[in-house]
């Protein structure tokens, strides 16, 4: 039962200081979580005062996140060393590029990759309103797996104490299809009020929201941003939960979710430091420099100062050189041109100017540091050896972890935000009857077949394990498997192709074999040579039914429509009298031909 009221969800709306201290304890806590991580994974950017000129304003860059990111560049990321002017603090602010959000984003890449190929999962309703509403671009111009993938995926990632809610997208009186048009939301942590068992506060655009397992509210923000309860806005969902789940993602037994990239998060933080301060090394200290014999300055003979008969009645006095600066030697300036008299030429020649390289063992040591540091933040999202480049067991090990990270993920969203999603839409959009007059959500079954391997090896890597598994001999059925796995991966975008290959591993058994090994099957017994005359026809009278069907129907024709077709043009070629196959001995030999009964 709901622990809040109308009026206590307001007040916490206007005023969120009036949830109890261990909310707010809390909340802060998945807030800071969020904050850490989308710094990264967002490519967040600090603002810099502008030296450059006399306003002394600050300059905003693209992707600024707010004086809450600031706050974490300026304290924790780029702070202040005790000697460091802050002329130069804000010159390494101005030159932060966020790096980071490259190793972050290829992991997201593979995850939405690995997840939600096509050939990976089934979802199915068998009400063809809902299938369709669903499979529709019905969820902010998308459908109900591209939001997965594009909105809430990243989501998960970013922002593990996220909510992702479930609600009619209008008012009931501004619904006008004969079934409710839901709204998927996914809800950041910061813009959460309260949460609690039975409850759920949260704002969202111009509006507040308070769920509870029986209804809806919704909360208009008035003159002054002040939010009042609209009466318009409730909505009674009678579902017996809330409908809503937590993004979720690894447990620290302090009452919220760490990411999933949390492990990378400190190596990260590191890695914007240690670059800055080898920003700062190299343009400090990555310059070649002039060595020369000091030469009294011309101008004030040596003494820095120069006679100045004074203006506007200020009476004369000395003042530095303008010419050397007061230094009294002559000016290093490359921008001055210095006369040389012919008499002092040798002494120039003998070295009396030199010009000198830096020692760059200070910024080599820079650069080798922050490569290791990019390194192991590669190593803790288990990219550093996943390339085709690499080989032996880095490689396995590091493919390994990623599988294994990536069927967590693919778990996590499909058993405890897919399904309660499609079950909580099918019960906005569905009532019945029940035996005292009233009408409740209705749920029925339907078919969501989760992930069950992810396709993170390339092409080249599976097709290299087919190879070694052809030569070792390795049972057809895994072989089966492999072409399986390499056909998804090498031709991801040609569905005619797929259908194609998942016909043939239906009807044919032989087509994983080599012409050696299915000779030699047809020698022993083991099959029969109408069999392999079945094999090497079937490609080919695939591809004739794909030309006189069309590919829209080759597609989306059953296996057992394609049988029949198949057979029909496949029977005059299998009455054959005879047929060529090798002896023990590898000579041909006749053989008469028994057709299939």
């Amino acid at each position: 039962m709901a622990l809040l009221t109308p009026q206590k969800a307001q007040d916490l709306l206007n005023d969120v200081s009036k949830a109890p201290d261990s909310q707010s304890i809390l909340l802060k806590k998945r807030k800071d979580v969020f904050l850490e991580v989308s710094l990264h994974t967002r490519g967040v950017r600090p603002s810099f005062r502008d030296l450059s000129g006399d306003n002394g304003g600050y300059i905003i860059p693209p992707r600024w996140g707010g004086k809450e990111y600031q706050y974490i560049f300026e304290t924790f990321l780029i702070n202040r060393h005790p000697r460091e002017a802050d002329v130069t603090r804000q010159w390494r602010l101005s030159q932060y590029r966020p790096h980071t959000k490259a190793p972050f984003g290829m992991l997201t890449d593979i995850l939405r990759g690995a997840i939600f190929q096509d050939s990976q999962y089934t979802l199915t309703l068998p009400d063809k309103d809902d299938n369709d509403y669903i499979w529709g671009n019905n969820f902010q111009g998308m459908n109900l797996i591209t939001y997965m993938s594009e909105v809430v995926l990243p989501g998960i990632i970013e922002d593990p104490n996220g909510y992702i809610v479930r609600m009619p997208s209008k008012p009931y009186f501004d619904q006008t299809a004969d079934r409710l048009e839901i709204m998927i939301l996914f809800v950041n942590s910061k813009n959460i009020v309260y949460d609690g068992p039975e409850d759920l506060v949260f704002k969202h655009g111009d509006w507040g929201y308070w769920l509870t397992p029986g209804a809806i509210f919704r909360f208009d923000k008035v003159d002054g941003g002040q939010y009042r309860v609209d009466p318009r806005g409730y909505f009674a969902t009678m579902l017996g939960h809330l409908p809503a789940s937590i993004a979720g993602g690894l447990w620290n037994n302090d009452g919220y979710y760490d990411s999933y990239y949390d492990k990378a998060i400190p190596t990260a933080n590191e890695y914007i430091s240690s670059f800055s301060a080898e920003q700062l090394v190299d343009k400090e200290a990555s310059h070649p420099y002039i060595t020369q014999i000091a030469d009294d300055c011309k101008e004030c003979h040596g003494s820095g100062e120069v006679n100045w008969p004074g203006e506007n009645g200020e009476p004369p006095r000395l003042r530095a050189c303008p010419k050397c600066k007061g230094e009294g030697l002559t000016s290093n300036n490359p921008a001055d041109r210095l006369k040389v008299p012919f008499s002092d030429w040798e002494k120039l020649k003998d070295g009396g100017t030199v010009l000198n390289n830096p020692d760059t063992n200070i910024n080599k040591y820079h650069n080798d540091k922050n490569g290791k540091i990019m390194s192991d933040i590669l190593r803790a999202l288990n990219l550093l050896n996943i390339d085709a480049a690499q080989s032996g067991n880095a490689k396995a090990i590091d493919q390994e972890k990623l599988y294994m990270f990536i069927s967590t993920v693919s778990n996590k969203l499909f058993d405890t935000i897919l399904f309660p999603t499609i079950s909580d839409i099918i019960a906005f959009r569905n009532v019945r009857a029940t035996g005292d007059g009233k009408t409740m959500p209705y749920v029925y079954d339907f078919t969501l077949i989760k992930p069950s391997q992810f396709q993170i090896k390339t092409a080249a890597d599976l097709l290299d394990e087919l190879i070694n598994s052809t030569k070792g001999n390795i049972p057809g059925f895994i072989r089966k498997r492999q072409i399986t796995e390499y056909v998804d991966k090498r031709f991801a975008g040609d569905d005619v192709f797929q259908k194609k290959t998942q016909v043939i591993e239906q009807l044919d058994d032989l087509f994983v074999y080599t012409e050696d090994e299915q000779l030699t099957m047809i020698t022993t017994g083991k099959v029969q040579k109408t069999d392999l005359i079945f094999s090497r026809n079937l490609p080919s009278i695939l591809d004739e039914i794909s030309r006189e069907k069309g590919t829209r129907y080759f597609k989306n024709a059953s296996i057992d429509d394609l049988k029949a077709l198949v057979d029909a043009k496949m029977k005059p070629l299998l009455v054959v009298k005879n047929f060529a196959v090798l002896d023990g001995n590898g000579n041909p030999t006749d053989v008469q031909n028994q057709p299939n009964n």
